[in-house]
């Protein structure tokens, strides 16, 4: 087994730590275990991005659950920032990720902030739909994917 496998692995298991943690409400277990994942993602020298990019998911998600909208919001926001440099995300998970900072701006009061946020993933929804509807238009055997 090589190396690699084994830390993906490990990794799996950590997070299936947490999430279970984080589904039978031991919120403060959850939150030990994902912040000692990142610690432990930042220090390696082969950092995987999309672990990361995980974990703050995670995190912001539990912090959401534990009515910590300003560091719900934050964790998003580095979810968003590593969708961003990693090539091959998808618009629709940037769009679900965009979509949670907003939600974490309503519950503060920000409402503008919240909807600039929800109308700036609509445009992207809306610009990746227009590419798929021409690249059908352009080829009448093409299937959907």
């Amino acid at each position: 087994m090589a190396s690699n496998d084994f830390v993906n692995i490990a990794w799996t298991v950590i997070i299936e730590k947490g999430h279970v943690a984080h589904l039978t409400r031991k919120l403060r277990k959850a939150e030990l275990i994902y912040r000692t994942a990142v610690f432990g993602a930042q220090q390696a020298k082969n950092k995987n991005e999309s672990h990361s990019m995980e974990l703050y998911e995670l995190l912001g998600a539990l912090y959401s659950d534990r009515n910590r909208a300003p560091v719900a919001e934050d964790y998003h926001r580095k979810a968003l920032g590593v969708f961003e440099l990693l090539a091959g995300m998808s618009v629709v998970e940037i769009c679900i990720e965009i979509r949670r900072v907003a939600e974490s701006c309503r519950i503060q009061g920000r409402t503008e902030d919240s909807i600039n946020l929800n109308r700036l993933a609509e445009s992207l929804l809306s610009v990746k739909r227009l590419e798929l509807e021409r690249s059908y238009k352009l080829d009448p055997n093409s299937s959907p994917p």
